[in-house]
């Protein structure tokens, strides 16, 4: 608050606290942001000291990530030298984001990183954070290639090359391990492709995919993605009058906003006379390289997956209303796994601040194991789902096993067995299932939504097709 505030009283006590070794790195940490907001000459000043080598990692990288919203030159050349060294597991995700955000800031990054030893790790982990951001910046993507020892320009495959990989996806590549090669959370598909409703919305659903395109268009549009762009998907870069940079796909535009939403589904609401240059780019904001990550073997397996979505089979479009978009505690307080359903759910409705994270189910609408195992390998998992109600009377909830579930509904304990029938008013409604890992076994999570004879009650999944 006290930067936000711009309140110049408390600059020397956030200096004193951002520059203390005694304090925590969490506190440390929230002085510094608190000094970009704050920003000015002696921000800039104190920030570009906290970027020397006699601070903690995670301190210098804050302090370049905030020196990133005051001067970015002074900034990349403080990154250069941060960079220059093992990360020691530190994530350097946020630094590389901050340069992207700022006009300007990928080039001066690129500069400067060019003019120094930049260790391949570290590199890679730059390029990881370029491709999650959906970023095109070449000059910056080619500096970080080089250091990783990787081809920053993807290789347009040859005719006899396409013709040979469609002929493997046939006869060698597994759609069931495509699927899970898909859902992996280092390639990013599920942040930014729905299947079924079950997914980021930035790109095209991909239900359908196997029945409305190619084998040869899928396997391009891995490798190539901006090599034809699906019309509406174009990406739009807009500058600000703070010098913001912005990135996404159009949601809407008219004279008071324009509205973006980025590859992680964020809407970017920016005024229209906040804009000071924008543009549209005839690529995709699915960034290049994805498939440098994946095997010969990943990668047949990947496009037969995508091949066989929605064709009659295992892959095939399914109108049931399955739950598909569910959310998952993580990590999960100890509290909750022990105490009693009543409890729990006085418990979930107190909370504000509980982090939920996005999980969803497979194509066949099974949320399996690994979506919902807790990342502190706890013995209980809480994920939860929602139905909207437009009628309001008794549905029927169809679990392909109670074993291992205690159910609450909305902010009420119900017995979890096979058929549950609620009786729901109009609205929202929330489903949140405790989940005992240990008497659940690998059964994984399937819920569907049915009707109940003579009941007038219509009800809809959330976030289904």
């Amino acid at each position: 608050l006290a930067g936000v505030w711009k309140l110049e009283e408390f600059r020397d006590p956030l200096a004193k606290l951002a520059a203390a070794p005694e304090t925590t790195l969490h506190f440390r940490a929230a002085a510094v942001a608190a000094l970009v907001d704050l920003g000015g000459k002696a921000s800039g000043d104190l920030l570009t000291q906290l970027t020397t080598p006699d601070h903690p990692l995670a301190i210098r990288l804050a302090a370049v990530t905030g020196l990133a919203e005051l001067d970015v030159k002074l900034a990349a050349s403080a990154a250069a030298q941060v960079l220059a060294a093992p990360l020691e597991g530190v994530d350097p995700a946020p630094l590389f984001h901050a340069f992207l955000g700022r006009k300007g800031g990928a080039d001066a990054l690129a500069v400067a990183l060019a003019a120094g030893a930049l260790p391949p790790d570290n590199a890679k982990l730059g390029l990881r954070a370029l491709q999650m951001a959906g970023s095109h910046y070449e000059g910056l993507a080619k500096v970080l290639s080089t250091a990783a020892g990787v081809n920053a320009e993807p290789k347009p495959l040859a005719p006899a090359e396409l013709e040979q990989l469609m002929t493997d996806v046939i006869a060698k590549g597994d759609a069931s391990r495509g699927e899970a090669a898909f859902r992996r959370a280092s390639l990013g598909c599920l942040q930014c492709h729905a299947v079924g409703g079950a997914g980021g919305q930035v790109g095209p659903d991909l239900s359908g995919l196997g029945t409305s395109t190619t084998l040869d268009y899928i396997i391009e549009s891995i490798i190539e993605p901006s090599k034809a762009v699906k019309e509406g998907y174009d990406t739009v870069e807009v500058i600000t009058k703070d010098d913001d940079y912005l990135m996404g796909i159009k949601m809407r535009d008219n004279a008071q906003e324009l509205v973006l939403r980025n590859v992680t589904s964020a809407e970017l609401v920016i005024p229209a006379g906040h804009i000071k240059q924008r543009q549209i780019k005839p690529v995709s904001i699915m960034p290049t390289g994805l498939a440098d990550g994946l095997t010969r073997g990943e990668l047949l397996d990947l496009c037969r997956f995508l091949h066989e979505l929605g064709k009659p089979g295992p892959f095939a479009n399914s109108l049931a209303p399955v739950i598909r978009r569910w959310r998952v505690l993580d990590p999960l307080p100890a509290d909750l796994a022990t105490m009693n359903p009543a409890q729990l759910a006085a418990a979930l409705a107190a909370h504000e601040r509980l982090n939920w994270m996005p999980a969803y189910s497979l194509v066949s609408g099974l949320l399996p194991l690994d979506a919902f195992v807790p990342a502190a390998c706890q013995s209980v998992s809480l994920v939860r789902g929602e139905i909207e109600v437009t009628t309001p009377g008794r549905v029927r909830l169809i679990l392909n096993s109670p074993r291992g579930l205690e159910l609450l509904v909305d902010d009420k304990p119900v017995e979890a067995r096979d058929g549950v029938i609620l009786d729901l008013s109009h609205g929202l409604h929330a489903l949140t299932f405790r989940i005992n890992l240990a008497q659940r076994g690998q059964a994984g999570v399937h819920v569907e939504l049915a009707e109940v004879a003579e009941s007038l009650a219509r009800a809809h999944v959330v976030g289904g097709q």
